[in-house]
């Protein structure tokens, strides 16, 4: 809108940036048709913008996002770079904000560190272990001392008990790193407080000169917060958590913490577990039919959730509803959004019916059994990446987008 003066600019904003006027006179055509279907993304993204143009910043990120074979399978959020030498805590922290996730896998590693200090560019690393979960039981670990090459201070060796003495003729963090990087494979990694076991580790891996590993990260601190009150357990420290659960486990050492954390993480996922509603046995096989049509074709599902409505219709869902599936009563159908009609795929194999007024969609697909479900592999294919492209473009736009899918990634059943 450069070509508008800036009280041209505030008017188009404020009375045409919900449906995305603005963007569209910007030339950004795809944000606004995001805007036209979101409603300017649920009025947040709009309000933001009205703030930036009246404060005469640019309310068009020109960014692109990056192409589906730069975005891995188990790694949805951009790659993280090699950090550079020297690297400052707000790079750490920034290439830690990609990493971090909130989906909660059945295989998993736990990590911990020992450290001499709390500053990632002149402390080092004095014990790192890793225990590895296999649908959530214990099928390897990993610890070792490591020889810093500096004097611990009597705090460190007070809170850990390690001495120098432990640590001298210990292996040095290169000869261990290359160790660690090769157990953790690409599995998800599991810390509490994890911010500072990813941040020193990574560090490190740059004073040895090694590519940071591309592992999403889970921190059971945040998890924690949700799932227990503070006045239930105190506050939210790894050794109170110990001491709630009586775990009979040292505190401050690597390899222990890693097991109480490992609790913690489950009972966390238990407590997830437990809210939510009961699926018959055709919606548990319409969550796989899902998986297996979206795998077969190379995509990930790690995102996918299942939600029971109260209308007791299955909705699959990626943030954004993909269908939804009424598998309870005598009349079972399946919903697309009003963006699937029948000009656009191959429906002869069905029976379709007309939808009700609040159902959003073009018409009912009738089935008998959910394994019909494989014959309209393309219109869930094509679904699954038109509200998947909604997902990156609301992630990456929206200031609140990225925590608002945080929360919905611990919501619904996972796929």
């Amino acid at each position: 809108m450069d070509k508008y003066s800036k009280n041209s600019q505030i008017l188009i904003t404020v009375f045409g940036g919900w449906f995305g006027l603005h963007h569209y006179l910007d030339g950004n055509y795809k944000k606004g048709i995001l805007y036209t279907l979101t409603l300017g993304v649920f009025y947040i993204g709009w309000i933001i913008d009205i703030v930036k143009v009246v404060k005469g910043k640019p309310t068009t990120n020109n960014m692109t996002m990056p192409t589906a074979n730069e975005v891995k399978e188990n790694n949805y959020y951009s790659d993280v770079n090699n950090v550079e030498n020297n690297t400052l805590e707000g790079d750490l922290t920034n290439a830690y904000r990609i990493a971090k996730t909130l989906i909660m896998p059945n295989d998993y590693v736990v990590v911990d560190v020992e450290t001499t200090g709390l500053s990632f560019t002149s402390d080092r690393i004095i014990e790192i272990s890793a225990v590895k979960y296999i649908n959530n039981v214990e099928v390897d670990s990993f610890s070792y001392l490591i020889d810093p090459k500096m004097k611990l201070s009597g705090t460190i060796t007070r809170i850990t008990g390690i001495t120098d003495e432990d640590l001298e003729g210990k292996p040095t963090i290169d000869m261990i790193l290359p160790k660690f990087i090769d157990f953790i494979e690409d599995y998800t990694l599991v810390a509490h407080n994890a911010s500072y076991d990813y941040k020193m580790i990574a560090s490190e891996c740059n004073r040895c000169h090694l590519d940071l590993f591309k592992n999403r990260i889970c921190d059971t601190l945040t998890l924690s917060r949700k799932y227990y009150s503070k006045d239930e357990v105190g506050n939210y420290k790894l050794e109170t958590f110990k001491n709630y659960f009586q775990l009979n486990l040292q505190s401050h050492r690597a390899l222990s913490d890693c097991y109480t954390c490992a609790y913690l993480y489950q009972q966390c996922l238990k407590k997830y577990e437990s809210t939510l509603p009961q699926l018959n046995e055709d919606e548990i096989e319409v969550l796989k039919i899902v998986k297996d049509i979206l795998q077969k074709n190379n995509l990930d599902t790690s995102l996918l959730r299942g939600f029971l409505l109260s209308s007791n219709v299955l909705s699959v869902s990626i943030f954004y509803n993909i269908f939804k599936i009424k598998c309870r009563g005598k009349l079972k159908y399946i919903l697309f959004d009003n963006n699937v009609n029948e000009e656009s795929y191959d429906f002869s194999n069905f029976e379709l019916a007309a939808p009700a007024k609040n159902e959003n969609s073009n018409f009912r697909v009738l089935y008998n059994d959910v394994n019909e479900l494989y014959e309209l592999e393309k219109v869930i294919v094509n679904e699954y990446l038109r509200k998947k492209k909604s997902v990156d473009d609301y992630v990456k736009e929206v200031y609140v987008g990225k925590s608002n899918f945080d929360d919905y990634l611990l919501t619904g059943y996972k796929i």
